[in-house]
């Protein structure tokens, strides 16, 4: 009995250690801000992607603009699809870079 009980802790210990390695993790994704494939996504190099859905491209696109370099921070996850790139969802902030060092450079002459 007390073998069974053993093997059932450790199942269920193993099960939760991989569902909270899976959660997604406050973070934050930088790119240029373009269209692929029909939608907004920030592209890093040449593979990597960031995605978002399309409500919080809308609130991206409203302060970055296309062509830029921008920052956003929210939860960060992997694709559910292929795993081959990152899901921003819940975005806290968006920071257009291309435009503020642009801004600061101005400032310097």
């Amino acid at each position: 009995m007390k073998q069974h009980v053993r093997i059932v802790v450790l199942l269920a210990s193993g099960f939760l250690a991989t569902t909270a390695a899976a959660q997604p993790k406050l973070d934050t994704c930088s790119g240029v801000l373009t269209d692929f494939n029909g939608e907004l996504v920030l592209r890093a190099g040449r593979e990597g992607i960031c995605t978002f859905s399309a409500d919080d491209g809308k609130k991206i696109a409203a302060i970055c603009a296309k062509g830029h370099v921008c920052q956003v921070a929210g939860l960060v996850d992997l694709c559910r699809d292929s795993g081959e790139c990152v899901e921003v969802s819940s975005i806290v902030s968006v920071r257009d870079v291309t435009a503020t060092q642009r801004l600061s450079g101005k400032k310097r002459r």
